[in-house]
């Protein structure tokens, strides 16, 4: 205990035009009596006597503010301390003295001081395909103009999920004349893919059924789903940092109309959208970069926060600092790593319900509100644009990365099935808590090969998939994992999955029934709380609202099988509880085989992304 504080008499000096900002650190305060605390600084370990006023004072200084507005905060808040300011500064600045409140700039510093900066060149773009030759040979033309534009060419691996064996034909032709145009292309069609499980399985004795869960090649009788693409490319790019786009994206990365510099570093997952009445529109939105994107987020992608933060085009502004508490950023700390980039999207949305719309921020609802033509064509998936126009730091992924952090041992998803992208971020944190994802203001093209008939759904309840329920069950529970190997970390999850697995069927069902009860309540909430501020908005808007606040209040209200998205209209509560109870048994084994697996993968994998 090595200091004791409390409010005394100092003179005040006068303030300074953009003097340094201060907040408290993180710690703990124990109580030793009516009057005086311990509190213990949680970064440094050190320990400290003061009064319980100090901590409230502390309490209040815990977001970045100059030091004359923690004077003027405290002594307006504190009991007896109106008129007391030179008191006051007297204290707040032998806290500054003894690192109770730290500068912004010592902050920024620390974060991700422990991480070694990462070197090297970039690995393979991969690009999931899917019986989608039209959208894929689009793709390729507009990064051949790309790295013509950059003068630099990267090596493209498709990982092609075809049912149809013309459109796996047509993928090949266009690689092939990729490659005959001085491009780099490997085309892993049904038998490599099916080739590379194989031995896989073969290289980690007892793991064959989980490769057949995580990895099920093209055609096989269980195959499905856009997750099984994203374990491939998670094993074939281990020990690199490479991009991961699908194939009906578009190059090159445009602005944020209105982009800015600096980043909010409490970001949240939500952006805004801009509606447009037509494609084009929505796929010029913004100012191209002319630059290669690639290499740009390479030097984000895997970094240490710190080093990132010093990009100037991210550093964090004295007012975007302001107000920032960094107390309230658990996630942030010495060891803190981009382990992820990711982008907007301009072109089609991707969404696959509509609800979204419903709950965007003011002027994004009046932009898809407002014309009437323009709304319907909205719910039916486009044309928009979404993203901020500031970079935004996120505690884990909520959409499909554009670079990933290879060098580090990342997680399997779900193979099948909605917001695989989402799960994968959340497993993300849940390996390394410090990890965080980089979502910038640049979007990417996304043109889809045919319209969405979206507006249905306005008369159905919300039904999310397996995926957004594990990502829930799992997402909850992550701050009771200690452990700091990663392995053991999906040793864990792992357990967790086969707990609910063997638990009986009736709490396997009640747990359904309380997932879908849960997530269409809190729609309906949020929902309520938008038609009370919509009186002004549009008939259509409201009408169409209501409607999905009535669908989804009477499924809160009613009995009946909790089923899943994707899972068979024809199960009862007892059949739904027996297919929750096989994949999760699926997937906890491929959790825990997947360490092995990942170890076997790498020389499979360096032979397969040499093949010609």
């Amino acid at each position: 205990m090595d200091f004791q504080i409390d409010f005394g008499n100092a003179l005040s000096p006068a303030p300074v035009d953009n003097a340094p900002l201060y907040a408290s650190v993180a710690g703990v305060a124990h109580t030793l009596g009516p009057e005086e605390c311990v509190f213990e600084d949680r970064a440094s370990g050190e320990i400290h006597v003061m009064t319980v006023q100090v901590v409230q004072a502390l309490e209040l200084c815990r977001p970045f503010r100059s030091l004359d507005q923690h004077v003027a905060a405290v002594a307006a808040a504190l009991p007896g301390m109106a008129g007391q300011l030179p008191a006051v500064r007297r204290v707040l600045e032998q806290m500054v003295a003894r690192g109770l409140l730290h500068e912004s700039s010592t902050w920024m510093a620390a974060l991700g001081h422990k991480v070694a900066p990462l070197q090297g060149e970039l690995g393979p773009v991969f690009v999931r395909a899917c019986d989608r030759p039209t959208q894929l040979e689009a793709l390729l033309d507009s990064l051949a103009l790309q790295e013509q534009a950059s003068g630099r060419r990267r090596r493209l691996v498709v990982l092609d999920d075809s049912r149809d064996a013309a459109a796996a034909s047509r993928h090949a032709a266009a690689l092939a004349r990729r490659v005959a145009a001085g491009g780099q292309a490997l085309h892993v069609d049904a038998a490599r893919w099916r080739g590379f499980a194989s031995q896989l399985a073969r290289a980690v004795p007892g793991a064959a059924a989980a490769v057949r869960y995580a990895l099920a090649a093209p055609g096989d009788a269980d195959a499905g789903g856009g997750g099984r693409g994203f374990n491939l490319a998670v094993l074939l790019g281990q020990g690199a940092r490479y991009a991961l786009l699908d194939d009906d994206f578009r190059l090159p990365l445009h602005r944020v109309p209105g982009a800015e510099d600096g980043i909010d570093l409490a970001g949240s997952p939500d952006l805004p959208a801009r509606f447009h009445d037509g494609l084009a529109e929505a796929l010029a939105e913004g100012e191209p970069d002319h630059d290669d994107p690639f290499e740009r987020q390479l030097a984000w992608c895997g970094q240490p926060l710190h080093q990132v933060l010093a990009d100037p085009a991210l550093a964090p502004t004295r007012a975007q600092l302001q107000g920032l508490v960094p107390g309230a950023l658990p996630g942030l700390g010495p060891d803190t790593h981009v382990i992820a980039t990711c982008n907007g999207h301009r072109g089609h949305s991707g969404a696959a319900g509509v609800d979204w719309m419903y709950l965007l921020d003011a002027a994004s609802r009046r932009s898809f509100a407002a014309d009437r033509a323009r709304y319907l064509r909205a719910l039916e998936g486009g044309p928009l644009g979404f993203g901020a126009p500031r970079a935004r730091l996120l505690d884990q992924g909520h959409f499909l990365p554009f670079l990933l952090d290879g060098t580090r041992l990342l997680p399997p998803t779900l193979p099948a099935g909605r917001s695989e992208d989402l799960l994968f971020g959340m497993l993300c944190k849940a390996l390394y808590p410090r990890s965080v994802v980089l979502h910038g203001n640049r979007t990417i093209g996304h043109v889809q090969e045919a319209a969405r008939d979206r507006s249905r759904l306005l008369d159905r309840a919300d039904t999310p998939g397996l995926p957004v329920f594990v990502n829930d069950f799992l997402g909850s529970r992550l701050a009771e994992i200690r452990a700091h190997d990663p392995a053991q970390r999906l040793a864990t999850l792992a357990g967790w999955l086969r707990d609910l697995a063997a638990a009986g069927e009736g709490d396997r069902v009640a747990l359904l029934d309380d997932f879908l009860r849960f997530r269409r309540a809190d729609l309906v909430h949020r929902l309520q709380a938008v038609f009370a501020g919509a009186s002004d908005a549009p008939l259509h808007f409201q009408s169409d609202l209501r409607r999905l606040i009535e669908v989804n209040g009477r499924a809160v209200a009613q009995r009946a099988a909790p089923r899943l998205a994707g899972w068979p209209e024809s199960l009862d509560a007892a059949a739904c509880a027996q297919r929750l109870a096989g994949e999760l048994r699926g997937y906890a084994d491929t959790l825990e085989h997947w360490p092995r697996l990942a170890a076997a993968a790498r020389p499979l994998a360096a032979r397969l992304l040499a093949t010609d």
